[in-house]
């Protein structure tokens, strides 16, 4: 797996430098939370308190971050399959899975970064946990699952 490592720690070298890369994966999911929580939060809460509705709205941003970060995985993809990266590992004696897992890997480890920043944002919003910790952090295996695949 020698390999698959040498591509994780490309693709994590792209995000080093692409910062534009992570910005544009955060930049929507950031702007809804600021405009359905801070916005259109007293509109749309229905009556109920504001740090309610953001409290609902949260988890919905966190599987949208995972979502997001699907567009960064495909584009890195579609560069490798247009720059040839793809055809050369055909021909050299490495296992044919080591480009997807070491994208699988460096996208869900950026999701992970990601999915950490958009709950700080939440937190600070108003939202809290609180759910048992078993059901927390399955909800957090998920969406690193969701994202992984």
């Amino acid at each position: 797996m020698t390999t698959a490592r040498v591509l994780f720690l490309r693709i994590m070298s792209m995000y080093r430098h692409a910062p534009g890369l992570a910005v544009v994966t955060l930049a929507a999911p950031l702007g809804m939370m600021l405009l359905f929580g801070f916005v259109f939060g007293g509109a749309l809460s229905g009556g109920e308190s504001v740090s309610a509705y953001r409290s609902y709205l949260t988890p919905g941003v966190l599987v949208l971050v995972s979502a997001m970060g699907l567009v960064a995985t495909a584009s890195n993809a579609n560069s490798d399959l247009r720059s040839g990266l793809t055809d050369r590992l055909r021909v050299l004696p490495v296992r044919p899975v080591v480009l997807p897992v070491g994208h699988a890997v460096a996208e869900t480890l950026a999701g992970i970064v990601g999915l950490v920043g958009m709950g700080a944002v939440g937190y600070a919003a108003g939202w809290r946990i609180e759910a048992p910790t078993v059901d927390v952090v399955t909800a957090v295996v998920l969406l690193c699952a969701f994202r992984f695949a």
